[in-house]
């Protein structure tokens, strides 16, 4: 359409000396005739030409040049310039149409309320992009569901309270939106967020019909793949480990080209490996690891081969994978599971002080996932006390007891507390550590029976004899369950008599730790000291 009679009416009345500048004559029909070129510039798709004009309308009519074409002008500009990524002036565009609404005067509320819907549109647009997903989903909710944009607006809304993870909302939104949007044109994709939401309120049985809802009514859809997927995982979640390894196969046959190809592979890999299919999970990683370049995805599947290995009893090759892969990805964010994992392999392989720098490594990185953590503190603790670093032992089993103290491992940790502190010499905190075991009557456990029993060690190495035969006669009277410990204890009450040079009283104690229990290792013991005694 020409747009050289208005370009011309409007040049007599605009005038830019500079680019960024415009001297307006304010006249009859100039807002009409410069709302029409925007109209005419956008339809030719010269959206440039159509917002400078939208510019011109807007900064030169407002409350003292009043025009009834501001609403359009502020809605089409923020239109506009949303479209032409300038998202600043989108906003203050559509910010400014509702603050002019809101104060209800004419001649702007004549001529407003065509235009509310796609402001709150754009302005959920603007918010989103922005990563601003709250007031986005609000702003999507305010445009009607029978305005020619309330389908996508619903659509929007719901994607936008996944993204600030609102999933209670969007758990009831999206079953609602596709209830009354049944011809949408993005239907599919409404179906997979239904099952997506459901996923996140861990309703795991609802996600699997919504994903496989995808695939048997839209299977071509663009994301069929990533559905597939989510349904796998959503089986996982219910324990039907088979039912996800078939998916996983499907998506793999089905969709070759998916992105979502190697994590697939990685994926079955482990639950290939949960069920002690080792052989053939090392064997499908190697192939995988052959025709693959991108880092990115080669590392994951590295960690699953040497993860196969280490199940596989693979120690040594296992701890010289993991320790490759520290030395490939300086930067990986996985570094920390990558030291616990040498850590362990070297471990098992008896090399406790390699064990031991390995979890330090891993400790030191802190890691953020919590299982993780736990377990790097618990084990280094436990590496530093077998290695003889009793003193970094008791801080890091301190710092697992103030950071865990929820942990399944809380009881072994407060006796390794108690074990460390005596090993450095501090058998009065010692005592206090193990005491913590044993204090409630009602908690009774092999750590109750073991700092019961150092404790009454304690006491003989600080030559408190008395004090001492009372807590290894406590052992030896209350835990039957423990007859290994009772015959530890009734030995060591044998030990304190020899202490206190009370000979016959300590044979009689040899004698009854042989015929009491006979078939634990500590009769092998008093017969030693027994014979030793004869001997003279």
């Amino acid at each position: 359409e020409s747009t050289g009679p208005l370009e011309a009416f409007v040049a007599e009345r605009v005038v830019a000396p500079k680019p960024n500048q415009r001297k307006v004559r304010v006249g009859p029909n100039l807002d009409t005739a410069l709302i029409q070129l925007a109209v005419a510039y956008d339809r030719l798709g010269e959206k440039g030409k159509a917002l400078h004009h939208l510019l011109t309308l807007t900064d030169h009519y407002r409350a003292e040049k009043q025009t009834p074409h501001l609403p359009l002008a502020l809605s089409e500009q923020g239109r506009l310039a949303y479209q032409h990524g300038d998202l600043n002036r989108s906003r203050t565009a559509l910010e400014r149409f509702l603050a002019e609404d809101k104060q209800n005067k004419e001649p702007f509320r004549n001529s407003a309320a065509p235009q509310r819907s796609r402001v709150h549109y754009y302005l959920g647009w603007v918010n989103a992009t922005e990563s601003n997903h709250v007031p986005a989903a609000e702003h999507f909710a305010k445009v009607p569901h029978n305005d020619p944009l309330g389908a996508d607006a619903a659509l929007q809304r719901g994607i936008a309270l996944i993204q600030a993870e609102n999933f209670q909302d969007a758990y009831r939104h999206f079953p609602q939106t596709i209830n009354r949007f049944k011809e949408h044109e993005k239907l599919p994709l409404m179906v997979y967020y239904c099952g997506l939401s459901a996923s996140k309120q861990k309703d795991w049985g609802n996600a699997c019909n919504y994903f496989k809802r995808v695939l048997d009514k839209h299977p071509k859809s663009e994301f069929a793949d990533q559905a597939l997927y989510e349904w796998a995982w959503a089986e996982r979640e219910r324990k039907h480990n088979k039912e996800a390894t078939a998916l996983y196969e499907k998506l793999l046959a089905d969709y070759p080209a998916s992105h979502l190809v190697v994590k697939v592979q990685s994926e079955m890999a482990e639950l290939n490996l949960d069920s002690g299919a080792q052989e053939k999970v090392i064997a499908e990683l190697t192939a995988t690891l052959k025709g693959l370049k991108d880092e990115k995805l080669r590392e994951p599947i590295r960690i699953q081969l040497a993860s196969a290995h280490y199940k596989k009893g693979d120690d040594e090759l296992a701890a010289t994978l993991f320790e490759k892969l520290l030395e490939d990805y300086e930067k990986s964010t996985l570094r920390a599971s990558m030291y616990f994992q040498a850590g362990e392999a070297r471990f098992r392989l008896k090399e406790t002080a390699v064990a031991r720098d390995h979890f330090a490594a891993a400790y030191k990185i802190q890691p953020k996932d919590p299982v993780l953590a736990e377990t790097v503190t618990m084990r280094l603790a436990e590496t530093q006390s077998l290695t003889g670093e009793y003193k970094k032992a008791v801080n890091t089993y301190r710092d697992f007891l103030r950071r865990f103290p929820e942990s399944q491992w809380l009881r072994i940790a407060q006796f390794g507390l108690g074990y460390a502190l005596e090993n450095s010499d501090k058998s009065n905190e010692a005592i206090n550590e193990y005491r913590k075991l044993y204090v409630d009557l009602k908690k009774v456990d092999i750590w109750t029976v073991r700092a019961r029993f150092q404790t009454g060690e304690c006491y003989f190495n600080m030559r408190q004899y008395e004090q001492a035969i009372a807590d290894f006669v406590n052992v030896e009277i209350n835990f039957n369950r423990y007859p290994d410990w009772q015959a530890k204890a009734l030995l060591e009450i044998a030990r304190v008599l020899l202490a206190q040079e009370k000979k016959e009283e300590a044979v009689q104690r040899f004698k009854d730790v042989i015929s009491r229990y006979g078939k634990e290792k500590s009769a092998i013991v008093a017969r030693q000291y027994l014979d030793q005694l004869r001997a003279g």
